[in-house]
């Protein structure tokens, strides 16, 4: 049971609703209901990115195909190598396929990608048509569970100004989900037509329409993830701790090592300010998997596990390692490492 206290719309705010959008406030009742509001935008200047989410953004079309193939279930893949060499890729892409499916994800979808059922006078809210969303031809985000609709609180006057620009093509919708397994798709993407059609199963976590400035005229979120949204804050004083390195077997890390860790410091502080200035609520922890020779050359650091979402931030922590000497040792050394990184504010 849902109560709304909404006011009604007049001409004025009709008029007010052509120059921007008409907010409509909602009062839930104690029940949970999805978060979804309309607000009028900012200034475009303020708002032209739109929203910034704690999500891993998806490149279109070409980046489902490359999310897809992480979420392959190894055990189906064919691996060439010797026997140790196949188990040791079988488990890196587990690995991978696991940290892919905890993750969030955010793509924008163009107008002719999705589309609207119309608008509920009842629950005063303008619904999205939401069983599929069309990246382009043949890639598809499919929601493979009968969720609750997905839909925007707003007056009709305001449903009826952004069904027209629907229709005009000047709206986008910025989509939040995770990959869904379902048990008719436990691969969680579907492939089709050759491997020309990709439909990936997903859980809709957040969705904004934004208009031709970018700025976010209506917004839907679960509560789960209104939740995080709501801890989302600026990061004030940032620091990069780093944890000692940890062998990969029983052979004690050289003290020389550990000290070169903990000089890394200023150079991925400088990957973590850049971060900030695309984000600034960046934060998490990333262990960095990785071989040094005995001359002190790192060899392959690659992300073991991260909580992460800027994959920039990955890519450059993972380039400052690759380029820092750790010092020669003598004597026996690890056959690999793992570098726990942590990046946050100064408590």
């Amino acid at each position: 049971m849902k109560r709304f206290l909404c006011r009604n719309l007049g001409s004025g705010a009709v008029m007010a609703l052509v120059m921007g959008l008409v907010a409509c406030a909602t009062t839930p009742t104690a029940a949970p209901v999805p978060k979804a509001t309309v607000a009028t935008p900012a200034a475009p200047t303020a708002a032209a990115a739109g929203p910034k989410v704690p999500a891993q953004r998806i490149a279109g079309a070409s980046g489902l195909s490359s999310l897809c193939e992480t979420l392959k279930d190894p055990d189906g893949l064919a691996i060439s190598g010797a026997a140790d060499t196949q188990e040791r890729e079988r488990e890196r892409r587990q690995a991978a396929r696991e940290q892919a499916l905890e993750t969030h994800y955010v793509v924008d979808v163009l107008a002719d990608g999705f589309s609207f059922t119309g608008y509920s006078r009842e629950e005063t809210e303008l619904r999205l048509s939401d069983r599929q969303f069309a990246l382009a031809q043949g890639a598809v985000i499919d929601r493979p569970t009968p969720d609750d609709p997905i839909g925007f609180r707003m007056g009709e006057a305001a449903a009826d100004k952004l069904l027209q620009m629907h229709s005009e093509g000047s709206i986008t919708l910025r989509l939040v989900f995770a990959p869904q397994p379902s048990q008719m798709r436990p691969e969680v993407c579907l492939r089709q037509s050759g491997g020309r059609s990709i439909k990936l199963g997903a859980q809709v976590l957040a969705a904004y329409i934004l208009g031709t400035s970018g700025a976010a005229m209506a917004t839907y979120e679960t509560d789960g993830f209104a939740q995080i949204m709501a801890h989302q804050t600026p990061v004030e004083n940032p620091r990069v701790m780093l944890g000692k390195p940890l062998s990969a077997d029983a052979t004690p890390v050289p003290p020389v090592w550990e000290a070169a860790a903990a000089q890394l410091q200023a150079p991925l502080m400088a990957c973590y300010e850049a971060a900030l200035a695309r984000q600034n609520t960046a934060q998490g922890t990333l262990i960095v998997a990785m071989a040094v020779q005995r001359d002190g050359r790192p060899k392959n650091p690659r992300m073991e596990m991260s909580t992460v979402t800027d994959a920039n931030l990955i890519a450059c922590c993972l380039e400052k390692l690759e380029a820092t000497s750790w010092g020669p040792v003598s004597g026996p050394t690890p056959s690999g490492l793992s570098l726990p990184i942590s990046f946050g504010p100064t408590p």
